[in-house]
């Protein structure tokens, strides 16, 4: 009895000293790429943002992208390969992303990993609206974590 005792406390601490894989604050780099329905030229975007990664209750987590972004809703998910970590999908939802020509009102889908250098990659695509057009679009939207 006295070992189960020592045990539980045991194993209880060391469960919460295992650093969570994804939550932290990232300073990242991102592309945006804005094609419009219909063709026409693609238009590109970078920039640097601050994500927050924020781990909830199981294996839900809240990802802000930053201040010209929105907060996306992702879940902890099992690879199906071998030895790959698990990954958070980042399931279709709205979104928003704000320019010199205003809000772009977005749908999004996709990922979150860490790459062999152990950085933060964020890979989502979508569709948006053009807020001067009003025209729809594709879009993909990359955000990796800088050096």
């Amino acid at each position: 009895m006295k070992i189960l005792a020592f045990a539980i406390p045991l194993t209880l601490a060391a469960s919460a000293c295992t650093p969570d894989p994804y939550e932290g604050q990232y300073d990242m780099t991102y592309d945006v790429l804005l094609s419009p329905a219909g063709g026409g030229a693609t238009d590109a975007r970078a920039g640097l943002t601050s994500v927050d990664v924020h781990a909830g209750q199981s294996d839900e987590y809240l990802v802000d992208l930053g201040g010209r972004f929105c907060r996306l809703e992702a879940v902890s998910t099992r690879s199906d390969q071998l030895g790959h970590p698990p990954y958070l999908d980042i399931r279709p939802q709205e979104c928003w992303y704000e320019s010199a020509d205003g809000f772009y009102a977005m749908q999004l889908s996709g990922s979150a990993v860490r790459d062999g250098d152990d950085r933060l990659d964020i890979v989502l695509a979508g569709s948006f609206v053009d807020p001067v057009k009003g025209s729809p679009g594709s879009l993909t939207l990359e955000l990796t974590e800088s050096w």
